[in-house]
């Protein structure tokens, strides 16, 4: 019994090790995208220097539309997409701007706090 404790305290502490980088990692947003939403359509981060990764679930094409920043990215069925934004203070709505997909509900809120 006392093995396993041990396996198991090692395996977490290479978990929380692997996601720590140096001075230039970015921390990841991951989104999923299905027919008229995104999940999770609410997020709250701390500004910073972000990789937003948007994976499309769904059957059809969608956007990753941060109007506000400028930055868009259309992702096909089955696929992901990434990009990277500094992201400041503030709050950002995303949208799928393909058709109507923002008018029957697929939008969310980006919530950036400062540093603290």
């Amino acid at each position: 019994m006392r093995a396993i404790v041990v396996s198991c305290a090692l395996i977490f502490a290479g978990v929380g090790l692997s996601a720590c980088g140096g001075d230039n990692a970015t921390t990841r947003i991951e989104v999923a995208m299905k027919e008229m939403r995104f999940t999770p359509s609410v997020l709250s981060v701390v500004a910073g220097r972000y990789t937003v990764v948007a994976r499309n679930a769904g059957r059809l094409t969608h956007t990753f539309s941060l109007n506000e920043l400028g930055q868009e990215i259309t992702v096909t069925p089955d696929k992901t997409g990434t990009f990277e934004v500094d992201l400041a203070p503030g709050t950002y709505r995303y949208v799928c701007r393909i058709l109507d997909h923002e008018g029957f509900g697929m939008r969310g809120v980006l919530k950036v706090r400062s540093k603290q």
